[in-house]
């Protein structure tokens, strides 16, 4: 991931990343492997194939899995719900992983509203930036899938101890103005990984988050 957010629920050490980040590493997983494994999941009910932990979906050797799950899953007629940073979720890619599979979705994890504060969330100078450039992009497909009769398209926010009133205005103003009112989803933040070492970013217990809490939250 080109993210380092505090509150990471992994906090997976680089030499392991590195290791695991080659080609050699998902070549057991060939066309048939996966398209069983698919099939499989089909019988037993699955209709959707969420890819939501270990790292960024749309860089490296993960899109280049990406892009086999998308095809293999269009075959099965299985949607695909990916959670990402944002970071690479531009026109062209969307429109790359819409070729493969028009059931594909996109949660995508903004979890403070002023360059500041998001900077801060994701643990990367810089980063609102480049996240942001691409809002015109998300909300072109946004409402390309709804005149298809589709929601491919949400907002997911941690609240941490960078959530303020203020904050989560700015990520609704967002929701609602700019993209839409696509459906957005507030969770707490589990304690664990690099959230269980950072314990700067884990929100106080005050009145303050409880009516943050009470007013926003909408899930686990």
């Amino acid at each position: 991931c080109q993210h380092k957010c505090p509150f990471c629920w992994t906090a997976a050490a680089a030499e392991l990343i590195k290791k695991q980040a080659k080609p050699e590493a998902i070549a057991w997983m060939n066309d048939e492997i996966l398209e069983a494994m698919l099939a499989r999941f089909k019988e037993m009910g699955g209709s959707i194939a969420a890819v939501m932990s270990e790292g960024e979906p749309l860089i490296g050797i993960n899109y280049l899995f990406i892009k086999r799950l998308l095809s293999a899953c269009k075959k099965l007629e299985l949607g695909v719900l990916l959670f990402t940073n944002g970071q690479e979720l531009t026109g062209e890619k969307i429109g790359e992983m819409r070729s493969l599979n028009g059931k594909t979705s996109f949660s995508i994890s903004v979890n403070a509203g002023s360059p500041e504060a998001y900077d801060r969330a994701q643990g990367r100078p810089g980063a609102y930036e480049k996240v942001m450039k691409n809002v015109d992009a998300w909300k072109a497909y946004g409402i390309l899938a709804s005149d298809e009769g589709m929601r491919r398209l949400s907002i997911h926010t941690v609240i941490s101890s960078e959530s303020t009133d203020g904050e989560m205005q700015i990520i609704q103003k967002l929701v609602k103005e700019k993209l839409g009112n696509v459906p957005w989803t507030v969770t707490t933040m589990g304690i664990a990984g690099d959230a269980r070492l950072n314990t700067h970013i884990q929100p106080k217990d005050s009145e303050e988050v409880a009516q943050l809490i009470k007013e926003y939250r909408t899930g686990p």
